[in-house]
C-alpha cells in the first residue's frame, strides 16, 4: 500500500514552514505505512535523502524535525514516502528498499534509525505507491543481461521502476516523458513523482486508479508571488494544512498527470499520452479499511461510505436484533467506527465505542505484518478495554462490527479478550464487507490463498453454506457471523461497478497480468486441494 505525499516551494520564495507542513504530511499518511519513511529534500542544486526506521527507543517524528531543522540550506521541495512491504519486499534492515529512490547514489551515514543518501549532481529522485505485478517480466525481456538469474528472482518493482527511469534519463527525456513510458508498460497500480534537481516535476497516475491520489495548492498574491503546491495519498493530510474540500482539494484522476516546467512556469494537469485504454478501477478495500476516514474517495466522504455499509449490513438484522436492549454493538477501531455506528442506528441498539479503543502510545496496523507472532505481539499491546463498562456489558448479547476479515488473527484475539474481560452471554460478529477470498496482486502484503481464512472454511469462498458460516463463527468463539455481499455492498458506496477494482471477492482481476497470476495460483491450490483430496473450488 504506502503512501506518497510532496511539498514544492514552486516560486522558490516562500516564507512557510515547509518542516512543519512535511511533518503534518507524514503523520497524516502514516495509516499506510508505518515501518520507514523516506524523505527526499532538494536544496540548491543538491538532492539528500533521509530514511528513518520507526523505533520504540525514539520519537521518530521528533527526530525527522531535527535532521530537517538542522539543513542550513534553502528547501525548494521535500518528497515522502510511508512505507510498510507489499509483494518482494523484505522487513527489517533491508533499507535499501525504501523510498525515495535516488538515480545516482551512495550512502553517507547511517545510524540504527537513519540511513542519509547523497543522490549525485543533476540527479532524480522518485517515490511511488502500489505494486506493478509485471515488474520481473519487465526486468526480464530489458535488463536480464543487468541482474544475475538468482537477483532477478526476488528483485524489488522499486528498483525495476528505478532501472526504466534511469534509462529514459540516459536518454535525455524531461520527466513527463519518462512517466509516459513508464505507464506504457507496468501492469499494476502506481501513484509516482518524478522530479529532477532543477524543479522539474511530473506526478502521474496508473490507467486503473487503483489509488487515492490528491492535491492542493497555495497561493497568496502579492509582490514576489508564493506559490507551494501539496500532493498527498490521504486527502485529509492536505485538509490538515488548512485546505478545503471543493475547490482547493483536487484529486488526480485515472491515466492523469500533473506537470511543471521551472523554465517556462507552466503548471499542467492534464491526461497522459498512453498507448493502452484508461479503465477505472478504483480499490474498495481503501473504503472498507485503507483510508483516513476524514479524507474523500471518488468525491465522496469515506466516513459517509463506511456508514452507509453499516446500515445496509444491519437490514440483514431486522427481524433479529432490532430494538433489543439486551442486544450491544461494538465496533472495532479505527475503521468499523462508522459502520458500527449506523449499524446501531439502524436497528435502534445501544452502542458501546468506548468498549475497544487503540492505545494512543501504540498506533501500528497488525494487518500489514506478515508474520502471525508479530501480529499476536502488536494486537496485546494495540487494544485497550474498558473496566468501567464491565457491569454493563455482563451478560449482554454483543455484536461485534469488524471492517473485514482477511487471515482472521485480530478478530480471533479480540473475541477471546471480549470473552474473558466483558463476559457477554453470545458474541455475534458482523462484517460490512464482502468474504475475501483471493490475494490483492496491487500492493497488499498478501500473496497466497491459503493465507486467508476463507480458503481454510469454505469450499466456495463466493458461495458458503450456512453450515460453513456457522463452523467460521465457532472458530472465531462466536454464535453467527455474516458477511455484506458483494452486490449490496456496490449499491451502498454508490459507485458503478465497473468502475470499482473487486478482484479479491469477486476473481475479477482488471488487469492481464493479474488474471495471468491467477490463474497460476488457483492451479496451484487446486492441485494441493486434489492431493489433499479436498473438494476442488
Amino acid at each position: 500500500m504506502c503512501g506518497i505525499f510532496w511539498v514544492f516551494d514552486l516560486g522558490r520564495n516562500s516564507n512557510r514552514d515547509l518542516i512543519d507542513d512535511t511533518l503534518k504530511l507524514l503523520h497524516g499518511n502514516k495509516n499506510r505505512g508505518q515501518e520507514w519513511y523516506g524523505l527526499s529534500v532538494l536544496t540548491e542544486g543538491k538532492i539528500t535523502t533521509y530514511k528513518f526506521r520507526e523505533s520504540s527507543e525514539i520519537d521518530i517524528f521528533e527526530e525527522i524535525s531535527k535532521v530537517l531543522g538542522d539543513i542550513n540550506e534553502k528547501i525548494f521541495w521535500i518528497i515522502g514516502h510511508a512505507w510498510y512491504p507489499t509483494s518482494g519486499s523484505k522487513w527489517g534492515d533491508d533499507y535499501d528498499s525504501i523510498q525515495p529512490y535516488g538515480l545516482d547514489t551512495w550512502y553517507e551515514e547511517e545510524q540504527s534509525w537513519l540511513i542519509k543518501v547523497r543522490v549525485l549532481a543533476s540527479g532524480h529522485s522518485f517515490a511511488f505507491n502500489g505494486n506493478i505485478a509485471n515488474a520481473k517480466d519487465i526486468a526480464l525481456e530489458n535488463y536480464s543481461k543487468q541482474y544475475s538469474p538468482d537477483v532477478l528472482e526476488t528483485l524489488l518493482d522499486t528498483r525495476v521502476l528505478q532501472t526504466m527511469i534511469l534509462d529514459g534519463v540516459s536518454q535525455g527525456k524531461d520527466t513527463s516523458q519518462v512517466s509516459v513510458d513508464v505507464h506504457n508498460q507496468i501492469d499494476g497500480a502506481c501513484n509516482m513523482i518524478l522530479m529532477d534537481d532543477n524543479g522539474s516535476f511530473t506526478l502521474s497516475k496508473d490507467r486503473w486508479w487503483f489509488r487515492p491520489l490528491s492535491y492542493a495548492e497555495h497561493v497568496v498574491e502579492w509582490e514576489n508571488e508564493e506559490r507551494l503546491l501539496y500532493f498527498s495519498s490521504e486527502s485529509s493530510a492536505l485538509f490538515d494544512l488548512g485546505f478545503d474540500y471543493g475547490e482547493q482539494i483536487k484529486r488526480v484522476n485515472t491515466g492523469e498527470e500533473v506537470k511543471f516546467n521551472p523554465q517556462s512556469w507552466n503548471l499542467i494537469h492534464g491526461l497522459m499520452d498512453l498507448d493502452t485504454p484508461i479503465q477505472k478501477s478504483r480499490c474498495f478495500f481503501e473504503t472498507v479499511y485503507f483510508s483516513d476516514r476524514r479524507s474523500q474517495l471518488f468525491g465522496q466522504m469515506s466516513s459517509a461510505q463506511r456508514s452507509r455499509l453499516g446500515q445496509r449490513l444491519a437490514q440483514y438484522d431486522h427481524n433479529i436484533f432490532k430494538n433489543d436492549k439486551d442486544v450491544v454493538v461494538l465496533p472495532i477501531p479505527e475503521s468499523s467506527q462508522d459502520s458500527g455506528q449506523w449499524y446501531a442506528n439502524e436497528l435502534c441498539l445501544k452502542l458501546f465505542n468506548t468498549a475497544i479503543t487503540k492505545n494512543p502510545e501504540f498506533d501500528k496496523r497488525s494487518f500489514l505484518w506478515a508474520n502471525r507472532e508479530e501480529r499476536l505481539k502488536i494486537l496485546k499491546k494495540k487494544y485497550l478495554f474498558n473496566p468501567s463498562l464491565k457491569p454493563l456489558l455482563k451478560w449482554k448479547k454483543m455484536v461485534i462490527v469488524d471492517d473485514s476479515i482477511v487471515r482472521g488473527t485480530t478478530l480471533e484475539f479480540l473475541v477471546q479478550e471480549i470473552q474473558e474481560f466483558y463476559e457477554p452471554s453470545e458474541i455475534h460478529i458482523r462484517i460490512p464487507s464482502p468474504q475475501i477470498i483471493w490475494p490483492c496482486y496491487y500492493a497488499i502484503n498478501l500473496k497466497h490463498p491459503w493465507e486467508l481464512v476463507t480458503r481454510k472454511y469454505f469450499d466456495n469462498p463466493k458461495q458458503p453454506t450456512h453450515e460453513e458460516l456457522d463452523i467460521l463463527a465457532k472458530h472465531f468463539g462466536s454464535e453467527s457471523i455474516r458477511y455484506l455481499a458483494v452486490d449490496e455492498m456496490m449499491s451502498a458506496l454508490r459507485v458503478a461497478s465497473d468502475d470499482m477494482c473487486t478482484w479479491c471477492v469477486t476473481w475479477d482481476y482488471p488487469t492481464k497480468k493479474g488474471q495471468e497470476i491467477f490463474q497460476i495460483q488457483l492451479h496451484e491450490l487446486e492441485a494441493e486441494l486434489k492431493a489433499s483430496h479436498s473438494t476442488p473450488i
